[in-house]
């Protein structure tokens, strides 16, 4: 018998298999540990997700229904701005990879560089993506 947690949704399969195992305990620590890592990562999606998305609204961007292209670069300073982290736009790809945002499509070479694909979940099917353009408010009066 594992001492596995009842409130797992693998609770049958680490009884039933681990307890087929060497040393389940140890075996039982590791998956508890990795699932933990793997919320982690969850967590960290949200949270870039959710700045992406703030980003685009105040840029005028329609998050749920917009289809863009978003420069690299422009992704490099949101997560900067979000994570406290240095991010080069040559590292903000890898990066953003491992995070698995499904809105979020992997990046396109264009003429002017280096974009991602953001398909907001009721984006319009056979749209062509739009550069989502960066409009800085103009505070001159």
């Amino acid at each position: 018998m594992t001492n596995s947690n009842k409130n797992s949704r693998w609770a049958d399969w680490e009884k039933n298999v681990l307890a087929k195992v060497g040393d389940v305990a140890r075996l039982n620590e590791i998956l508890n540990e990795r699932r933990r890592e793997v919320d982690d990562d969850s967590d960290e999606s949200l949270i870039v997700r959710e700045c992406i998305v703030r980003n685009m609204i105040a840029y005028g961007g329609v998050p749920n229904t917009g289809h863009y292209l978003i420069r690299v670069e422009v992704l490099a300073k949101w997560i900067v701005d979000v994570r406290q982290v240095k991010a080069t736009p040559l590292k903000v790809t890898p990066y953003l990879k491992t995070l698995a945002i499904a809105e979020l499509i992997a990046p396109k070479r264009r003429a002017d560089g280096m974009c991602w694909i953001w398909r907001g979940t009721n984006h319009r099917e056979g749209s062509t993506p739009q550069v989502l353009e960066l409009r800085v408010p103009n505070f001159r009066s």
